[in-house]
């Protein structure tokens, strides 16, 4: 009896010993799924790499002298082969110390040729001051603070070199000229902003500019505001936008694409003067005026050949002469409006807006969607 017990227990260790030894798959024995032909090919950006988070060595404050501020941006370049300025401070602190013409002075020196990152991001600054970074040709990346409201005229005038900035969602304002001749600067997202009037020549001669996002309470684009910016396809104005001043658009070359909103009541003269690459444009029944010093709204637009008005009275909108001025297009479509009986409104429809529209036009017809 002793012997079977005895057998029956070294049966048992056994069978628990290779219990335990069993190895048990891995992700790497088992492999990869085979891969199904029909799925999709899914192409993933790699990440862009993050700037590294400074050292307190590297941090500027608003007491440094021009020799400090110098000495913190060489050492973080010594350990990271890039030049950055991260900056801390008050609001008050920075204007009493003149913090910000400082950091101009000492990264307008060639020894940034390459160009130079301006991160303010950790300071509380409610505002730009005028000219304070005008003609800085190295700048390239700005980050600026949640709690700034104005970028003052000319901040950013001729900063050739700048690529890339945020507008923070406190902004209302933005200078007259303020980014003027930023030539590398390529895309403007403004619709987290308060801004409700884009100033003068703001963005004016930005050759790379190709992507504008404008704000839903944006009301007014004043004068020459998007002139000469011969990168820009395409603009769709917010919900409630208002006006468009003079030569806002002019000689924006590439310009394929306008989306006028249902509630814009006026055009000034010259605005899309010389956009040779526009050839349709859809005006919305709530414009008003077009035209305020002169009647060109559309001079030298010669690819412009189809016009859809959205309205049915062929007087609603005043002009003061003709608003196509060296332009011809070739159709007019009048989608809510059939073909007049009365010869004296078929006469005015087909003088509308100062062009010559007989033989061209499209009654109950819309525009076609290219």
């Amino acid at each position: 009896m002793f012997k079977k017990l005895l057998f029956l227990f070294i049966i048992f260790i056994l069978i628990i010993s290779c219990r335990r030894a069993t190895t048990r798959p891995t992700l790497d024995s088992i492999g990869s799924p085979p891969e199904d032909p029909n799925s999709p090919v899914i192409d993933v950006d790699p990440e862009p790499t993050p700037e590294p988070t400074p050292d307190p060595e590297f941090i500027i404050i608003a007491t440094d002298s021009e020799e400090e501020i110098e000495s913190k941006i060489q050492k973080y370049y010594e350990k990271h082969t890039k030049y950055a300025a991260f900056v801390e401070g008050s609001e008050e602190d920075i204007k009493q110390n003149n913090t910000l013409e400082k950091i101009n002075t000492v990264i307008t020196r060639n020894a940034y040729s390459e160009g130079i990152s301006l991160d303010l991001s950790e300071t509380t600054i409610i505002e730009i001051p005028d000219n304070s970074f005008y003609g800085n040709k190295y700048l390239s990346y700005v980050t600026l603070p949640e709690t700034l409201t104005s970028i003052g005229n000319n901040v950013f005038g001729n900063a050739e070199k700048l690529i890339e900035i945020n507008f923070p969602s406190a902004l209302t304002k933005i200078g007259e000229g303020a980014f003027r001749s930023c030539i590398n600067l390529r895309e403007v997202d403004l619709q987290y902003t308060k801004i409700t009037t884009l100033s003068p020549q703001i963005f004016a001669y930005c050759d790379n500019l190709s992507k504008v996002v404008f704000p839903e309470g944006l009301l007014t684009i004043e004068n020459s505001a998007f002139s000469y910016c011969v990168s820009l396809e395409e603009i769709t104005l917010p919900e409630y936008f208002r006006t468009i001043g003079t030569f806002v658009f002019a000689e924006c070359t590439k310009l394929k694409k306008v989306n006028l909103n249902k509630n814009i009541k006026s055009i000034y003269h010259y605005a899309f003067y010389r956009c040779i690459s526009l050839s349709s444009i859809s005006l919305p029944s709530s414009l008003m005026e077009l035209g305020i010093m002169g009647p060109e709204i559309f001079p030298d637009c010669t690819s412009l050949s189809d016009v859809e008005y959205l309205g049915t009275n062929p007087e609603a909108i005043s002009c003061s002469g003709n608003v196509f001025d060296n332009s011809m297009p070739e159709n007019l479509y009048l989608p809510n409006v059939e073909e007049p009986a009365d010869p004296n409104m078929k006469e005015k429809w087909e003088k509308f807006l100062g062009y010559d529209w007989t033989d061209k036009i499209k009654y109950k017809q819309s525009i076609p969607i290219n």
